[in-house]
């Protein structure tokens, strides 16, 4: 085996970074068939390097690409121009607002909720549940407490849910209140047999 010169077609330049050729086109030029072809820039665009794009070019900000040319982005009402948006629309909706088609809706937060992350959606707000398109307050019964995720409710220590009240745990003879604090548990060394607690 040996060493072969590397041939480098017009318009380009040895490069030691292109390991399938040794060679890279120029700026302006883009690669096909081993070949360097000039790189035709459609109005409102510009030129990039040829191996961040096959086409070897890129729209301008506030332009998007249709085929072979760039069209202006039309950014309708309380929108704005965004260079990473969904769908490669070109503009996103601001705070409040969210996209429908062509257009950007206003999001109607009921009453107990609040516009939560980037605005496009709402969230009740603490002792409220959705229902629906609307916010329902947590009805809290006896000896029972709203759960840190503000949404439900859990039966206090020492009381199990029962539909929607909460029950007093009957603890039998030598028993106690167990760790989930809605069941009982023998007292040692009594064991548990049925619903009572027995000597072993």
């Amino acid at each position: 085996m040996g060493c072969v010169a590397v041939e480098a077609p017009a318009n380009a330049y040895l490069s030691q970074f292109s390991i399938r050729s040794g060679w890279e086109c120029e700026r302006g030029y883009r690669e096909l068939d081993g070949d360097c072809l000039k790189i035709e820039v459609p109005a409102n665009a510009h030129a990039i390097d040829s191996s961040y794009g096959r086409r070897g070019w890129e729209c301008d900000r506030g332009y998007l690409t249709a085929s072979d040319i760039c069209t202006a982005i039309d950014v309708p009402k309380n929108a704005y121009m965004a260079d990473n948006a969904y769908g490669g629309r070109g503009w996103e909706c601001e705070r409040g607002f969210r996209a429908d088609r062509d257009t950007c809706v206003a999001i109607a937060v009921p009453a107990n909720a609040y516009l939560q992350g980037t605005g496009n959606s709402w969230k009740c707000e603490r002792g409220f549940r959705q229902d629906n398109n609307s916010c329902a307050r947590v009805e809290i019964p006896q000896n029972a407490y709203l759960e840190s995720a503000g949404e439900t409710w859990r039966c206090d220590r020492g009381f199990r849910k029962s539909g929607a009240a909460c029950a007093a745990v009957e603890l039998p003879a030598n028993a106690h209140v167990g760790n989930s604090g809605d069941e009982w548990e023998c007292n040692r060394p009594f064991v548990r047999k049925e619903a009572l607690c027995v000597a072993p």
